[in-house]
């Protein structure tokens, strides 16, 4: 990076802007801004790494290569570029918070304990958040309790910085995109966020909103780590504690910042790693209607059983049918019969309406090939869940026979993020958080309208629907798309049975080691011969 001042006098022709951020081709980047107003204006001008030829803190480098790296910039940058009479080059040097700051009465903050990625102009900033944090508690602290107060402002400071600096690192990605498929994505998914989020309050309030006076009072465990989630925060049983810590650290750092890339990654690997299908249980490949599906039977199969059409979750950018095997595999279980996972398209790079049209090609696949729409179940868990119930509307819209019935797990149904518990579970959900259901929901629904119920099927027509099975856990941030989806479902006269269940997680269904979830196939077992024999 070339860092370079120019006194005010020198720009007296060139109209300079307040501030400005130019991404200028693949690996240049131009951004300037007034040090002293009408004084000295700075200028950071990114290149890539095969055009630096020294680095150094102290020495100019050859202005002449900076000229050359923006020879084909617009005209008055050019002008601007063209007074500078010396700047010196420096590399862009980040990393993860390390491990350990603290060792005894000495500890590290800034740049020596997590060096940001210069942007979002972080590097200052908690720099001079840990400096007021550590004066803070140090302030406290008697002479003898020094080593003690700096592990708290370690506590305090390193899962904030750690959520800093990953979702800097996304931002850097997302805004220097090259192919031209990928800046249309991330076009769309900024285009999505002017509808639930236009002046990014939702996406960047943890940064900007942050009130470090204020933060430094509460209690320690009140910190919001990488997942958004309190860093204090547990929950009653020993089960149910192992899947929110499984949840909490589903992503590493890294995954975060490569944006959708590294958390569909992280997501797989969450889900193999934790919830990997018995070598027992057969898996069939199969297109239905040409979407790409699988396949798997209960071990002891019922004649007669219906069959499970599956759409997994994950915020429709996330997840995969084979990610999402095991409990389809459960599901099948269940109901003594099949479970086939739908390998819906997936956003950015498929938006609305490629999961709905996918939904449908593979609920009509299914009919063509022999099944009768009265053995089909449709089942979702969180935006799977969603799914399921825009494909009934669909369906009903179409004129379509519908299916027997729908299982919602934690449905995700209104991505306007309305819902009272976004806010009021805020923190205590590891699973998810307004900031990453913003990043996904806008990354779906992009340009289209998000009230539409093919997209938050809410606020849709449920007269006629048949019979659904919704279940949510009490405590998470999704709670109340359920709640109010029970509500809207039974004024229209719809057959739901219903469970909430307490001191669980987002989607608990996934965990087959937690008694809830036990508990729950049982009861869609029941709900399915209930349904069947009427």
């Amino acid at each position: 990076m070339w860092r370079a001042l120019i006194p005010a006098e020198m720009l007296r022709d060139v109209h300079l802007e307040e501030k400005g951020n130019y991404w200028l081709g693949p690996g240049r980047t131009l951004i300037t801004y007034w040090v002293r107003p009408n004084n000295l204006y700075s200028i950071l001008a990114s290149v890539p790494a095969a055009e630096v030829q020294r680095e150094s803190w102290t020495e100019s480098g050859d202005i002449e290569d900076l000229r050359r790296s923006f020879s084909d910039i617009e005209p008055r940058a050019r002008k601007m570029m063209e007074q500078i009479e010396s700047g010196f080059i420096t590399g862009m040097y980040y990393r993860d918070p390390i491990d350990r700051w603290t060792y005894g009465r000495v500890t590290l903050m800034g740049d020596a304990a997590h060096p940001m990625v210069p942007f979002l102009a972080q590097g200052a900033a908690q720099g001079i958040e840990d400096a007021w944090t550590m004066a803070t508690v140090l302030e406290k602290a008697s002479k003898k309790d020094v080593p003690t107060a700096l592990q708290e402002y370690e506590q305090r400071r390193r899962p904030r910085t750690t959520r800093v600096q990953a979702g800097a690192r996304a931002m850097v990605k997302l805004t220097h995109e090259t192919e031209p498929d990928r800046i249309r994505a991330r076009n769309g998914r900024w285009k999505g966020m002017q509808h639930i989020d236009p002046m990014t309050e939702t996406t960047w309030g943890f940064v900007w909103g942050y009130d470090v006076l204020k933060a430094v009072k509460l209690p320690a465990g009140e910190v919001l780590g990488l997942s958004a989630t309190k860093e204090g925060k547990s929950l009653k049983r020993p089960e149910s504690q192992r899947a929110f810590s499984l949840w909490k650290n589903a992503f590493s750092p890294e995954q975060v910042a490569r944006g959708h890339d590294g958390l569909r990654e992280g997501y797989e690997e969450f889900l193999a790693t934790n919830f990997p299908l018995s070598k027992e249980v057969g898996v069939e490949s199969l297109e239905l209607h040409g979407v790409p599906s699988l396949r798997v039977h209960a071990l002891r199969k019922r004649a007669n059983a219906p069959t499970v059409l599956h759409f997994h979750g994950g915020g429709y950018v996330l997840g995969s049918a084979r990610g999402s095997l095991e409990y389809a595999h459960r599901l099948a279980e269940a109901v003594g019969g099949t479970s086939i996972a739908v390998d819906y398209r997936l956003a950015p790079d498929h938006p609305y309406p490629a999961a709905i049209d996918d939904a449908l090609d593979a609920y009509r696949g299914l009919v063509n090939s022999g099944v009768p729409a009265s053995s089909i179940i449709l089942s979702g868990e969180s935006s799977g869940g969603g799914l399921a119930l825009a494909l009934a509307l669909a369906l009903k819209t179409a004129g379509t026979p519908l299916p027997a019935g729908i299982i919602g797990v934690c449905p995700f149904v209104d991505l306007t993020l309305r819902g009272p518990s976004v806010s009021q579970f805020a923190g205590d959900d590891p699973a998810a958080n307004r900031d990453m259901l913003t990043y996904l929901g806008a990354s779906y629904f992009q340009g289209h309208e998000p009230t539409d119920p093919m997209v938050s099927p809410l606020y849709g027509d449920l007269a006629g629907l048949p019979p659904l099975f919704l279940t949510a856990s009490e405590g998470e941030v999704l709670l109340s798309d359920t709640t109010r989806l029970i509500e809207r479902a039974q004024k229209a006269g719809v057959d739901v049975t219903s469970r909430i269940v307490d001191d669980s997680v987002h989607v608990y269904t996934i965990f087959p080691f937690l008694p809830e979830t036990a508990s729950t196939m049982k009861a869609i077992g029941e709900w399915i011969e209930g349904s069947f024999n009427r």
